[in-house]
């Protein structure tokens, strides 16, 4: 019976056979290949199982509509494993991933569980790496909501669709922190298990590395803009990036980020306003397709 449902969010590169790969070696190795499925959401329309080579029950899921959250919650919604884990696509899974994970479960099943995700070459073309070697609780909003990594989770499928999945409005970073933020805000815990290791592959330039931080740059203004009344802390981020666009002159990737997060918060209050009463409503996050 499958206990657990690997997510294996995808554009289609051709490191995905590596990531295959490893996870279904991982599995033999612990053996548990009776016990963990292989979920691939695609997104290029170009990924077929019979393409990939793995002992693993394999199945494709293709989505026409593009963004990372959008592609990790189709990928659930095919989930039938009562646990969930997330690696990508560049990545690949250390040997003994599957068996940390399967004990990682067991020892904290209600709170996600996120581990080490190390660069195979050059840290500075490798974005969202960690190497930290200690073993954490990490039950704070702010600033623990930075410390999990998409590329390398485990959850609990039930708990992770009752806090609402990834927030779609997130295309490309950031969704990790936003939805640590709103897991650990509603009374949850994360733990940090470095025993969770798989290797981020090096294969972009240093142009297109550079292009991925000023991406990131722009998730995290994005999610000061869409936490800005919960948070008193994104207040301040938000403050801080406004003084120093000011101070520039020029709108930076995190001040556009606050500018769409801020339309967005805006855009799901008016839509949750209810004329009946003189309060604004709590606007559901959740975007599960």
């Amino acid at each position: 019976m499958v206990e657990l449902s690997v997510v294996v969010p995808t554009v289609g590169r051709s490191l995905l056979a590596d990531t295959v790969r490893s996870v279904t070696e991982s599995a033999e190795r612990a053996g548990l290949t009776d016990e963990v499925e292989l979920i691939v959401a695609d997104q290029s329309g170009d990924v077929a199982a019979d393409d990939l080579d793995s002992s693993l029950r394999i199945s494709v899921h293709h989505s026409d509509t593009v963004g990372a959250s959008i592609n990790r919650n189709h990928g659930v919604a095919h989930a039938i494993g009562g646990m969930v884990a997330f690696i990508d696509d560049d990545c690949v899974a250390d040997p003994d991933w599957i068996g940390a994970l399967h004990i990682g479960a067991a020892r904290h099943p209600e709170r996600i569980a996120t581990g080490q995700v190390i660069s195979t070459g050059d840290d500075d073309k490798t974005p969202s790496t960690i190497s930290l070697t200690d073993e954490e609780t990490l039950v704070k909003p702010i600033p623990d909501c930075w410390r999990l990594y998409t590329g390398n989770m485990v959850v609990d499928r039930v708990a992770f669709l009752a806090v609402g999945g990834f927030d779609e409005r997130f295309r490309g970073t950031a969704q990790d922190a936003d939805f640590a933020y709103r897991w650990l805000s509603s009374g949850r815990e994360m733990a940090y298990l470095p025993t969770l290791r798989v290797f981020h592959q090096d294969w972009r330039t240093s142009s297109e590395a550079a292009d991925v931080e000023r991406r990131y740059e722009r998730g995290a203004g994005f999610l000061f803009g869409l936490h800005v009344v919960d948070s008193p802390h994104f207040r301040r981020s938000a403050v801080k990036t406004v003084r120093r666009a000011v101070r520039a002159r020029s709108f930076s990737p995190t001040a556009r980020g606050l500018v769409d997060g801020l339309v967005q918060l805006t855009r799901s209050r008016l839509a949750s306003w209810d004329g009946s009463q003189s309060e604004w409503l709590a606007c559901a996050r959740p975007c599960i397709r």
